[in-house]
């Protein structure tokens, strides 16, 4: 399964215990099931939508009061009240379009692929939102409906889907200017999964990351900022800090993160959501402090370690304390601070890189 697959799956499972994929348990499905048969208790609530060129993001906003541990469970009937079908990447075990989430602030969202849902023709339908209580003793809350519209779409386009991952992922891969093969590869593994596997799809994928390849030069902060809003819509539960790894595994593909991709992440990462305090951390536990040590030894981002402790050597002799005898106690400073910055930078670097313990600066 592909990493944000994966991070979906945890961030929903983590909600009752395991992945939701699997379903969220049989005492939840009896409610779901068994009380479509009763009278329903009435909640509360408005609902807002934004509309996008593959779905449309509908939030729910709760004005009931409810539990801390409910979530918000969104399904898609028709007129006769039979649950809408839907292809497997947001289906249940039954094969009917099902989404939840937790409901935090009185607000609960999901986002609905048109092209996803199996219905005969468009129209509209009935957006059906139940609230239930996930404590020791599960139970529905209540329910509210709203009609939803459902246009004339095409086939199930799972690559169009992914596209704003697909964006974010080259904007951090190629932040440095080029797409070496083992980013690439780090792309891939990101965004595909077995879904992704027919020959089909792996040629939207190709072209896909053909075409995001071929205009990364020309990005802006503004498709960058729409890219990560678009990613948010689609995938509302997800936290920044679920999603650093993944990217983190990009920016190192092939070698140590450099100080364009640094500021790349922080930027992806920022814009999905990441308070300041959390990325200080998360730089530091990382090592990322976006410093291009690499400028400062004056090397490229293909330097061996090799490259590294002879380009410190070399620099490290022009700022020798003997070199300085008789200059303003300023200039002395400044070579002082030189020697520092070269010291810091070899030994980021030595520490990222592989290297030969027999050598020493």
């Amino acid at each position: 399964m592909a990493w944000f697959g994966k991070a979906a799956g945890a961030a929903l499972g983590s909600l009752f215990g395991g992945p939701i994929g699997a379903g969220v348990g049989v005492f939840l499905g009896s409610i779901l099931d068994d009380s479509t048969d009763e009278e329903v208790p009435r909640i509360s609530a408005a609902g807002s939508s934004v509309i996008d060129d593959v779905g449309e993001h509908c939030e729910i906003t709760v004005q009931t009061p409810v539990p801390a541990d409910a979530v918000g469970f969104f399904l898609i009937q028709d007129r006769d009240g039979r649950n809408v079908k839907a292809v497997v990447d947001v289906a249940d075990e039954d094969g009917e379009f099902s989404r939840c989430g937790p409901i935090r602030g009185g607000k609960c969202a999901c986002y609905i692929p048109y092209t996803a849902l199996l219905v005969q023709k468009p129209g509209d339908y009935r957006l059906v939102f139940r609230v239930i209580a996930t404590d020791d003793q599960p139970r529905l809350l209540g329910e509210t409906t709203f009609v939803q519209h459902v246009p004339a779409c095409g086939p199930w386009d799972r690559v169009a889907y992914l596209l704003p991952t697909i964006r974010l992922c080259m904007y951090v891969a190629m932040a440095d200017g080029d797409l070496s093969r083992e980013s690439l590869r780090a792309v891939r593994r990101a965004c595909e999964d077995e879904a992704c596997r027919s020959a089909d799809t792996q040629e939207r994928m190709r072209r896909a990351l053909k075409e995001t390849r071929a205009y990364m030069p020309h990005v802006t902060d503004e498709d960058v900022r729409d890219a990560a809003e678009a990613f948010r819509r689609r995938y509302p539960y997800l936290e920044a800090e679920e999603l650093a790894g993944v990217f983190l595994s990009i920016a190192r593909a092939d070698g140590p993160c450099s100080h364009r991709r640094t500021l790349a992440l922080q930027k992806v990462l920022t814009l999905l959501g990441m308070t300041d305090s959390a990325w200080r951390d998360f730089a530091e536990a990382h090592s990322l402090d976006g410093r291009d040590y690499f400028a400062v030894l004056g090397l490229d981002h293909a330097a061996s370690a090799q490259d590294v402790r002879q380009a410190y050597r070399r620099l490290i002799r022009q700022c020798h304390p003997d070199l300085f005898v008789g200059e303003p106690p300023e200039v002395q400073a400044d070579a002082h601070r030189r020697s520092i910055e070269l010291r810091e930078a070899y030994d980021a670097l030595i520490s990222r890189l592989p290297a030969d313990p027999r050598h020493h600066p």
